[in-house]
This record gives structure tokens, C-alpha cells and sequence, in this order.
């Protein structure tokens, strides 16, 4: 048999990112390796999405990647992202579906919780220029779950020239003077 449709993809990817808000579900994902499964399905739809197509695909892109979200809370979840090499992906599911709020603030979180104790891979990723776009995108969600990303990495001394060359310090300066 092929691969599920969209559609099927995008309810079962809601149904576990409703499920993965709580702990004991957390825990029997990871058991599953679904961070992995997760990120290789998303690659797959990353890769065969139409740009300007805002249907299934796009829908089940944001699922996945709210589902992630869910997941990276946990430490272990953390762990199981770089070894797929994850962090590259998610960013490039928000190049893929430009204008396509609900999934960049589903990427932003997931960044947001990466980023945690996993800077450099979201900097590696090409995170940055994703995140500095969203604090200066006027969408309180998006802003918020780029800031935090960009409070975790701006923690970590070495990205700090990163985050100012990428130029942060003019959104964080906006946001500020709102």
C-alpha cells in the first residue's frame, strides 16, 4: 500500500497533537519513535508541497509540526529531533507554506522548545532569519513563539553576534516601543 492522503495524514497528525499535550502520552510517543516518523512524513509533504496550495497537504504540514510542538516539551523528545536531523525540516515547512499562519506558529513553538537546550541546531538550521521575520510580523502568536526561541538562543553567548547580524535587535526594538 502507498502513503495515507493528505487529508487522512492531517486528522491522524491532529488527533496525536491533541493526545500529546499530556505526559503519559508523551512518553508512549517517544517509545514509538513518532518524532522521527513525524519528521520523516513532514519532509515528505515538505518536499511535494505546492507553495501556493493551502489544502490538505498544508493542513497536515501544520499538524505534524503542532504535534512536535507537543512532543520537544519533553527532554527526551529534545534528543530524538537532532538524531533525525528534524531542526532543518521544520524550518523548511515554513519556507514551503508562505502566509500560512497557523503552521509558522506551529514551527515557532517547536523551535521555541528545541531551542531549549538545542541552540545551535536551530541556528544551523537556518532558523534565524525565520524567527526575526515572525517577531516583526505583527501576529502576537507568531511573535511570541519566535521570542521564545530567540530568548533560548540569545542565552547561549556564541549566537549572540548571530541573532544581531541576522538583525534582531531592530523587532525587538518595535516590539517595544508598541
Amino acid at each position: 500500500t502507498g502513503s495515507p492522503e493528505p487529508p487522512v495524514v492531517g486528522q491522524a497528525a491532529w488527533a496525536l497533537a491533541n493526545l500529546a499535550i499530556l505526559d503519559e502520552a508523551k512518553a508512549q510517543l517517544h517509545a514509538l519513535s513518532a518524532v522521527s516518523a513525524l519528521v520523516d512524513r513532514l519532509e515528505d509533504l515538505t518536499a511535494a508541497h505546492d507553495p501556493g496550495d493551502g489544502g490538505p497537504a498544508a493542513t497536515a504540514m501544520q499538524q505534524i509540526v503542532r504535534c512536535i510542538a507537543n512532543l520537544l516539551v519533553r527532554a527526551d523528545c529534545r534528543q530524538a529531533l537532532p538524531a533525525r536531523n528534524g531542526a532543518p525540516v521544520i524550518v523548511a515547512s515554513a519556507a514551503a507554506t508562505p502566509g500560512n499562519d497557523g503552521l509558522s506558529a506551529a514551527v515557532a513553538r517547536s523551535l521555541a522548545n528545541f531551542s531549549f537546550d538545542h541552540a545551535a541546531q536551530v541556528v544551523h538550521a537556518g532558523g534565524l532569519p525565520l524567527l526575526i521575520a515572525m517577531l516583526s510580523s505583527g501576529a502576537t502568536q507568531l511573535e511570541h513563539g519566535a521570542l521564545g526561541a530567540v530568548l533560548n538562543i540569545s542565552a547561549v553567548t556564541m549566537h549572540i553576534e548571530a541573532l544581531i547580524e541576522h538583525g534582531v535587535l531592530g523587532p525587538l526594538t518595535e516590539i517595544q516601543s508598541r
